[in-house]
């Protein structure tokens, strides 16, 4: 069995030393190396190699001086005075020089860039893909100087810019339940803050990473139909007076709402008290709001008439569920029954509680079962003078019997 080693540094020494070894660790040959030029490869259709079984490819402009034998008898060989060649003689063998002429041989690939404005969309998009490709690969090799592999370092997304073109990049797939939180939140930021779809898209040009206005108007569309499975709005046909007196002070200014109420008039907006509660009541048993060990649930209904502008009033009823504390003085948690422009009449009022009172009678008289829990309901009504006895059937203050509570007359007081 023959060792071979090699001995050198090349191209930093232009010095090799080549020696085999048997099976003892005896040096058998020795032969010292200076390569004069490396010279290089031609192409692979004119390439010439040594006789088989070796086949050691030939370079072109190659010259070396080599030296070997032992001691004093050490022989100089180069390419002007040889009588004799061989393999060993012109170092070919020479692993260091083959794999320095290799690499000197690739030639690198040459790319013309288009400038950016040059440039399809389609193509911009893959350059892009590209980079984040080269990125990832970087990131990871980085990451193993400074984490663990049980830490797992995740590169989550990338972000630069080309002129003025804007490139954020997400690696892996994104979370659906996360995407869908998101939505939902900005769809309840929007309607809370009265956000217009325009305002929202004015919002995404400003900041990229806010979800697109489409995927916002869709999430819109997908909770508006869950909530008409659920909870559904019936409209009625009234006949109702909805001009404001002159002298009275408008509540809602806002031109959007205005327009919208003065359009609706002539129609009511009814809900299900009932289908509300069975909407609700799960998740506020899920909260430790309601309590199903002792299903007892305190409902308030509240109505009153508001002034839209100088043009419209609208009357709404409502209710709030008492035993939820904490956000009883908050709006989002009273909701909404009946809604209709007009003002607060007998009639109307009448016509547009019908179903209401059918409702809070069979709540407070049979309860309502929600999957296996039968909740009893407490029922109260707040609102001003004015509501309470429009809807009592009551004319006005000066009237012989103008009190709620009571049988006294005006002149008995």
């Amino acid at each position: 069995m023959v060792i071979i080693e090699e001995i050198g540094n090349y191209p930093e020494d232009d010095t090799i030393i080549y020696k085999q070894r048997n099976e003892k660790g005896i040096v058998n040959r020795s032969f010292t190396y200076k390569i004069i030029t490396v010279g290089k490869y031609p192409d692979k259709k004119i390439l010439q190699v040594t006789r088989a079984p070796n086949c050691y490819p030939i370079p072109d402009d190659y010259k070396i001086q080599t030296k070997w034998g032992r001691g004093n008898e050490n022989k100089k060989f180069t390419e002007s005075n040889a009588k004799t060649s061989g393999i060993l003689l012109f170092g070919l063998q020479l692993n260091k020089l083959k794999e320095y002429r290799e690499t000197k041989s690739v030639k690198p690939h040459t790319k013309i860039l288009k400038p950016v404005n040059e440039m399809t969309t389609s193509g911009l998009t893959k350059r892009a893909t590209k980079i984040s490709s080269k990125v990832s690969e970087q990131f990871s090799e980085i990451a193993n100087n400074y984490y663990l592999s049980e830490d797992v370092p995740l590169l989550k997304s990338i972000e630069f810019s080309v002129k003025d073109k804007r490139y954020d990049i997400y690696y892996g797939k994104e979370n659906q339940v996360l995407k869908h939180k998101k939505e939902v939140a900005i769809v309840r930021a929007m309607d809370k803050s009265r956000i217009s779809r325009d305002g929202y898209r004015y919002l995404t040009a400003i900041e990229p990473n806010l979800p697109k206005e489409n995927a916002i108007s869709e999430q819109k569309v997908f909770i508006n139909n869950l909530m008409e499975q659920n909870v559904k709005i019936k409209i009625i046909n009234i006949e109702a007076t909805a001009a404001v007196d002159p002298d009275e002070v408008p509540h809602i200014m806002d031109e959007n709402i205005v327009e919208t109420v003065i359009n609706s008039v002539g129609k009511a907006g009814v809900r299900s008290i009932k289908e509300i509660l069975i909407f609700l009541i799960p998740s506020l048993v899920r909260k430790n709001i309601l309590n199903s060990s002792q299903p007892i649930i305190s409902i308030r209904i509240s109505g009153d008439g508001r002034n839209v502008g100088r043009k419209v009033k609208h009357v709404m009823i409502t209710f709030a569920i008492l035993n939820h504390k904490k956000v009883l003085f908050s709006p989002e948690y009273h909701y909404t029954l009946i809604l209709y422009p007009g003002s607060e009449e007998y009639n109307t009022l009448d016509i547009t509680t019908r179903l209401l009172r059918e409702e809070l009678w069979q709540l407070k008289n049979q309860g309502l079962t929600i999957g296996n829990v039968h909740w009893k309901f407490e029922l109260y009504f707040s609102s001003d003078w004015k509501f309470l006895i429009t809807c009592l059937g009551f004319n006005s203050p000066t009237s012989n019997y103008f009190c709620p509570w009571c049988l006294i007359k005006k002149n008995q007081h």
